[in-house]
Formats: C-alpha cells, structure tokens, sequence
C-alpha cells in the first residue's frame, strides 16, 4: 500500500501539472481550448507522450490495486466480512476495480493509437 500511495500521490502531482500548469510543450500552444482538446494534444502519438501514456497506464494499474484493497478493506471495517463472504467481496472488489481501470485506461491508449481525433 505504501508503494502505490506514494505512486498515487506521484500520479496527482503529474495530472495536476500537465493538464492544469501544462507543463507539456503541445498543451501550452493549445492556449484556452477545451478540455478534449487539450486530453487529445496530451496523449498524441509521439515519443514524449509515449511516456506520458505508459505512466498514465502504470499509475491507473497501481491506483486500481489500491482500490481493491480498499473496497475490501470497507466490508471488513464495517464487519460485513466473514469467512463466507470473503471470496465473493474479494471477487467483487477486483472486479469493480478492474473495470474502473479498464475505463481509465482506455482514453490515454485510445487517443496514442489514433482511435479518437
């Protein structure tokens, strides 16, 4: 946990710093473009962005193994866990974290190939 905490809290300061200080050189020119405009000139194919989307990718995957944990960890706080229920709230945690990840994961990828312009 400590490891993905620490690569969360890397994560935000990133996410805070290329789309909102736009430290990214493509992102500066955009100038007060939308939103989707700027997600787009972020993740682009190119090498620099190449990086920017396998940190994204590796940032969600940590983040989602955090939240598995922690949606578990809620079931067990709250003494809804036993030793019955225990593999169905572990299959339900990894799965709603797998499809948050899935779902993040998607955009940066989707716009690097090309899929969305």
């Amino acid at each position: 946990m400590i490891l993905s905490g620490s690569t969360i809290l890397a994560f935000i300061i990133f996410h805070i710093l290329h789309f909102t200080v736009r430290i990214h050189s493509g992102l500066a020119e955009i100038g007060e473009k939308s939103p989707y405009d700027m997600v787009i000139a972020g993740f682009q194919l190119g090498w620099l962005n190449a990086l920017v989307v396998l940190f994204y990718v590796i940032a969600m995957t940590l983040l989602c193994s955090h939240l598995s944990h922690g949606v578990a960890s809620v079931f067990q706080t709250l003494g809804l866990r036993s030793k019955k229920a225990s593999e169905l709230i572990h299959k339900l945690s990894v799965g709603y974290a797998v499809v948050i990840w899935v779902g993040f994961i998607s955009v940066p990828i989707a716009i690097f190939l090309g899929f969305v312009k």
